[in-house]
C-alpha cells in the first residue's frame, strides 16, 4: 500500500491567488506613469512592479508544495520550507485533532512532524489520507512483518 497526497484545496487557492497578485502588480506598474505628488517614475520602475509582484506570487505558490509520500517502509513529507524522511519504526502515532488544521506525527523522542499535505479544509481527503498512514504504520508493528527483517 503506498499513501501519496498534497493539499488540494490549499493549492487551488494558492494558484488563484498569485495570478491576482501578479496581475494586480501588472495593473498597478501599468498605471504607474504619473503621480499626482509630482513623482515620476520610469519604465524600470512599472517593469520592478511587475516583477515584486513574480516574486510574492512564487511566495504565495510555496503554500501548495506540501507533500506526502508513504510506503510500507517510510513516510516522506515535504512541508513548506523543510523536508522529513522517517522510516515508521520512529513514528509513534498519526495524529489530526480536533481542531487541527493538518495533521501530525508523533515521533518516539516526544518530538511532532506537521505534515502540512494533510489539511483539514480537505475534508474526506485529509480523513483518507490520514486512514492510510494510520494502517501503514499499524502494518510496520504487525509480527509478521518484524519477524521478516
Amino acid at each position: 500500500m503506498i499513501v501519496t497526497t498534497y493539499p488540494r484545496r490549499t493549492r487551488q487557492v494558492s494558484v488563484v491567488m498569485a495570478i491576482l497578485i501578479v496581475a494586480g502588480f501588472a495593473v498597478i506598474g501599468a498605471l504607474l506613469k504619473q503621480s499626482t505628488a509630482g513623482t515620476a517614475f520610469h519604465t524600470s520602475d512599472q517593469f520592478a512592479m511587475v516583477g515584486l509582484g513574480i516574486v510574492i506570487a512564487v511566495g504565495v505558490l510555496s503554500l501548495g508544495r506540501p507533500r506526502v509520500y508513504a510506503d510500507a517502509e517510510r513516510i516522506r513529507i515535504r512541508n513548506i520550507v523543510m523536508s522529513h524522511d522517517l522510516r515508521w519504526e520512529v513514528v509513534e502515532a498519526v495524529r489530526f485533532p480536533d481542531g487541527a488544521s493538518w495533521a501530525a506525527l508523533e515521533l518516539h523522542d516526544d518530538e511532532t512532524v506537521a505534515v502540512l499535505a494533510i489539511q483539514a479544509v480537505d475534508k474526506q481527503r485529509a480523513a483518507d489520507a490520514v486512514e492510510g498512514l494510520r494502517r501503514l504504520l499499524a502494518a510496520s508493528r504487525s509480527p509478521r512483518r518484524a519477524g521478516a527483517g
